[in-house]
């Protein structure tokens, strides 16, 4: 939203500061898109055509803790666009859920994304069926995960993610268990 909103603003002749939290542009796209969907040499591309219409970047800096809104009134800005996008993943209410161990999809997407290496073990267990989900299955089996099962309580008529998806998930070995509703997660000696 932050990248459309400074194309658009400087195609009207405005003056535009990029804010971000992360290191570089691109939010979701680049941090939660793993690089097999979205190829992050063609994102640089797209974000440098904008850059290039004369956008200034100022990256490391977290909006409430770098960064406010009465600082930025003082700095001269006339107008703010907020487009902080949705870095949280969503919990499943589950007793057992922030146990050691446990990594919610998004996360792990985004974690992957910046470069720290996860041992993942050889067995992984997905809760949940988005398009997030598949994404974190595919990236674990290119992490050497030897086997990605998902847990999805509804029937794969109900599936929520594109059906395209589900089946390059399919293809690339990704088992999927339907109708099945986890009421909790259990750990001993570290083992789930």
């Amino acid at each position: 939203g932050g990248l459309s909103a400074a194309y658009y603003l400087r195609q009207r002749g405005h003056q535009v500061t990029l804010f971000d939290a992360k290191p570089q542009l691109g939010g979701m796209l680049r941090y939660a898109i793993p690089e097999y969907r979205l190829p992050k040499k063609i994102l640089d591309q797209e974000i440098q055509g904008i850059l290039d219409l004369g956008v200034e970047v100022r990256p490391n800096l977290v909006f409430g803790r770098d960064v406010t809104m009465a600082g930025l009134r003082e700095e001269g800005f006339k107008g703010i666009f907020m487009a902080l996008g949705t870095w949280k993943s969503s919990r499943l209410g589950l007793e057992g859920e922030d146990l050691p161990g446990i990594v919610h999809a998004l996360d792990l997407l985004i974690r992957t994304s910046m470069g720290e290496k996860m041992d993942l073990g050889k067995k992984v267990l997905i809760i949940g069926n988005g398009n997030t989900g598949m994404d974190a299955a595919r990236t674990c089996l290119r992490m050497g995960t030897e086997e990605v099962t998902m847990l999805y309580r509804r029937s794969r008529k109900e599936m929520t993610a594109h059906h395209e998806e589900v089946a390059a998930t399919e293809a690339e070995g990704v088992k999927l268990e339907l109708l099945v509703s986890p009421t909790r997660i259990i750990s001993e000696n570290g083992r789930f």
